[in-house]
């Protein structure tokens, strides 16, 4: 099981928060990933869950992340999947990766 103290190493830019504010997201974390559907992988989706948790806590998101951009001549778009979107997680670099782990864990159930 991850300690804030494997948080910080993990995650430095939440050197700074208290380990009770760590502690708190863990809390949640292990309440909502269940470590049996998670297997091997439990530890990462604990991880980047709390990273999602912290960096929306702390006000550090993109909810209006562009969906495209042009710089002269040259334009690029990029797909939201409506997982992502509609879940929240797609706000924070975390969140995604929290997304694609989970994928990763529950592909076979998906088929």
């Amino acid at each position: 099981m991850l300690t804030p103290t494997d948080i910080r190493s993990r995650l430095p830019e939440f050197e700074a928060l208290s380990t009770e504010c760590i502690q708190t997201a863990l809390d949640e974390a292990v309440i909502v990933i269940n470590p049996e559907q998670w297997a091997n992988k439990f530890d990462l989706g604990v991880l980047y869950y709390v990273g999602h948790t912290l960096s929306i806590a702390g006000g550090n998101t993109a909810p209006n992340a562009p969906t495209s951009e042009k710089v002269g001549d040259v334009s690029a778009s990029y797909a939201v999947s409506g997982e992502i979107s509609s879940s929240g997680f797609g706000s924070s670099v975390y969140g995604r990766k929290y997304i694609e782990i989970r994928r990763v864990c529950f592909a076979s159930r998906i088929m």
